[in-house]
C-alpha cells in the first residue's frame, strides 16, 4: 500500500521525547517562583517545594496508574501537571 509522493507531501511526522523530571521542575518552578515573588516573605520560598512535590506525584501516578482495557482513561501527560500548576498560579494575595 504505497502512497504517491503527492499524497505524502500533505503529511509530516514529528517526534518529541518526554521532558525529564529536572526539566519539568525547572519549567514549573520558574513559573511558580515568579508568581510567588509578589506574596509575603513566608510564601516566597515555597515555589520549589511545591514544584518538587507536584512533579514527584505526577511521576508516581504516571508509573503506577497505567491504562488497562478496563480503565483506558488512565492516560497522564504533562498537560495534567500543567493544570495543577495553573491552578496554583490563580492564587491571589
Amino acid at each position: 500500500n504505497a502512497f504517491s509522493q503527492r499524497v505524502m507531501a500533505c503529511f509530516f511526522s514529528m517526534n518529541m521525547t518526554a521532558p525529564s523530571g529536572s526539566m519539568l521542575r525547572r519549567i514549573f518552578s520558574t513559573m511558580l517562583n515568579s508568581k510567588l515573588a509578589d506574596f509575603d516573605d513566608e510564601l516566597k520560598p515555597m515555589g520549589d517545594p511545591i514544584t518538587q512535590g507536584t512533579v514527584e506525584c505526577y511521576a508516581a501516578i504516571s508509573e503506577e496508574l497505567l491504562p488497562t482495557p478496563a480503565k483506558s482513561h488512565y492516560l497522564f501527560n504533562t498537560r495534567d501537571l500543567a493544570k495543577v500548576v495553573q491552578g496554583v498560579l490563580q492564587a491571589t494575595r
